[in-house]
């Protein structure tokens, strides 16, 4: 049968128990804790043969493992999705960015029960998402800009061609978006000195408890030719406050030397920040994974490896801050 394990680990990461629990789902949403109930939620979507619909599969588990709850809610026509583009869970709901085709895509927001709140179809030329982003799917990411009143904001590349570099580049863009979807403002974030910021690769930003944003992400310096990654630090209104650098300087030919981890980036209680990312020298598919932990001015206190890349494509798979701030990573 189609399914997941699903395991439960104590403390010391000691396995304390598992449990299969059959799950048809092939695209998956992150694995969640429900807000108002004290479970968890492990969802998807599927093509249902039967009504050519996709549904919205979900499977709620308590403490102990115990299903407590199973959902199937039909949600899109076939021709209304093709895959999920982005996902964010915001107070108990899924923000989901569904994409249709080439330059048109779904907006919605649900709750774990499979309810819709909101739905917008937009095309690429209402600048949410640019023509460019189906050419390579680095992770645009959705986060919340404000609570109240709720708006979201989406980080996309804005593209351009460099003279001197084979590739597409361009300045992260930042659109914000009013709990309906609708775009507000736009505000590009140039680049930094030197560094160009290269939003065509990895990167991710997250709100933080200042009222600020972080944004993780690769530079690019064309005039050494050399790349890294960078921490940045945005006020409320979006403008660079401070950086660092993470990681080594390597030569910008080997393109795919430095990238972010899945979720990359996480605040503590006390502003204090972990980063996960990983680094090829050799470009050989055998990527150290490294953690590091800065503190909230951005000085680094300590940088760790936890992979050392003797097995070919290693995957992080998730992570999670603990509530004793430590941090979980799964993967294989």
């Amino acid at each position: 049968n189609t399914g997941m394990n699903l395991f439960k680990l104590n403390r010391d990461m000691k396995l304390t128990d598992s449990v299969f629990v059959e799950f048809v789902a092939g695209m998956y949403m992150p694995f969640v804790k429900n807000p108002s109930e004290d479970n968890y939620v492990l969802s998807g979507f599927y093509l249902n043969d039967e009504d050519d619909m996709y549904h919205y599969d979900a499977i709620l588990v308590d403490d102990d493992l115990n299903v407590t709850k199973e959902i199937d809610v039909p949600i899109l026509p076939s021709g209304l999705f093709s895959s999920i583009y982005r996902t964010l869970f915001y107070d108990g709901d899924f923000i989901i960015v569904c994409r249709i085709e080439k330059d048109l895509y779904i907006y919605l927001r649900m709750d774990i029960y499979g309810n819709v709140k909101t739905l917008k179809l937009s095309y690429s030329e209402d600048e949410i998402i640019p023509d460019y982003a189906n050419m390579r799917l680095p992770d645009y990411p959705l986060f919340v800009y404000n609570t109240d009143p709720l708006q979201y904001g989406c980080l996309f590349n804005n593209v351009k061609e460099h003279e001197t570099y084979i590739t597409v580049l361009g300045d992260p863009t930042l659109v914000l978006m009013d709990e309906d979807f609708n775009v507000f403002e736009t505000k590009r974030i140039v680049k930094n000195g030197d560094y160009q910021y290269a939003c065509f690769y990895d990167h991710k930003i997250i709100s933080l408890k200042d009222g600020g944003f972080a944004l993780f992400m690769r530079v690019d310096n064309f005039k050494e030719q050399i790349h890294t990654l960078q921490l940045v630090k945005l006020d409320k209104n979006l403008e660079v406050v401070d950086f660092q650098n993470i990681g080594e300087e390597t030569p910008m030919s080997d393109r795919y030397a430095t990238n972010i981890g899945r979720n990359g980036i996480f605040e503590c209680e006390d502003g204090s920040i972990y980063l996960t990312w990983s680094y090829d020298p050799l470009d050989n598919h055998r990527a150290n994974r490294y953690v590091s932990y800065l503190d909230k001015d951005l000085n680094i206190i300590w940088e760790r490896i936890y992979y050392n890349g003797d097995e070919l494509y290693p995957n992080l798979y998730g992570n999670m801050l603990l509530s004793d701030g430590g941090l979980a990573l799964a993967g294989y």
